[in-house]
């Protein structure tokens, strides 16, 4: 009889328990801003948490319990055109910068840093040859012309 008194008591026990959830307290409620991923450092979602037991969830009123509030830090990108270099300017390759940290990446999805994204300005020289001159024409010196 004082075994099924026991089985009986832990049996009301482990009901009460599941009809009440899996905490058997009042939660008391901390409300976390949501804050933005940056390229250096994660953000999280907005939500409350449960100073009692350390509980996340999505409402204020605790009825939506989550375990996951990150959200995963990432980079900014900016797409940069490729740029010519002439003669009297330098140009630049085509790459992505991160308008946060300033990175520079050789794809969209940011997983190649690359450091020089520069083209150096040079000459495109064309050689010409001398022409004589004559009575008709004018002539020009051997040069070379940009």
């Amino acid at each position: 009889m004082k075994k099924t008194s026991v089985f009986i008591f832990v049996l009301l026990v482990v009901i009460s328990m599941l009809s009440l959830g899996s905490c058997a307290h009042k939660h008391s409620l901390v409300h976390n801003e949501a804050k933005e991923a940056t390229c250096r450092a994660e953000g999280n979602i907005e939500y409350w948490s449960c100073s009692g037991c350390e509980k996340k969830f999505s409402d204020a009123e605790a009825k939506n319990e989550i375990t996951d509030v990150a959200v995963t830090a990432s980079h900014s990108l900016v797409h940069n055109e490729a740029k010519e270099a002439t003669c009297r300017a330098d140009g630049s390759i085509e790459y992505w910068s991160c308008s946060g940290c300033e990175k520079k990446f050789s794809d969209a999805e940011a997983k190649n840093e690359i450091a020089n994204v520069a083209v150096t300005a040079s000459h495109s020289l064309v050689h010409k040859e001398k022409i004589e001159s004559s009575c008709s024409e004018n002539g020009a010196l051997e040069h070379w012309l940009c």
